[in-house]
C-alpha cells in the first residue's frame, strides 16, 4: 500500500524547510508518493522546492495562478482521489 503525502505550499520558506526535514528522518518514507503543490510561492522558485524533496523524487506541481488555501485544498483533494 502507498502513502501519498501533499504539501501545499504558499512561501514559508521556514516551514517548507522543517517539513522536508522532518520527512528525512522518518523511516519508509521512499515507498510514500510525495506530491509538492506550489500555490504561486513569492519567496521560492520551482529550483528550490526541487532541491528540497529531491531525494523523495517528488512531484512538483506549480498553479498557474494562485488558488488560495481553500482552492488549493480542493485541487489536492481531486487528485488523491484518482490516486
Amino acid at each position: 500500500m502507498k502513502l501519498m503525502i501533499a504539501i501545499p505550499v504558499y512561501s514559508r520558506g521556514k516551514y517548507l524547510e522543517t517539513t522536508a526535514k522532518s520527512l528525512y528522518e522518518c523511516s519508509n518514507i521512499d515507498k510514500s508518493v510525495i506530491r509538492v503543490f506550489n500555490d504561486c510561492s513569492t519567496e521560492f522558485d520551482d529550483n528550490y522546492l526541487k532541491q528540497l524533496f529531491n531525494k523523495f523524487n517528488a512531484r512538483i506541481i506549480n498553479r498557474e495562478k494562485n488558488l488560495k488555501a481553500d482552492g488549493n485544498a480542493y485541487q489536492i483533494t481531486l487528485v488523491y482521489l484518482r490516486f
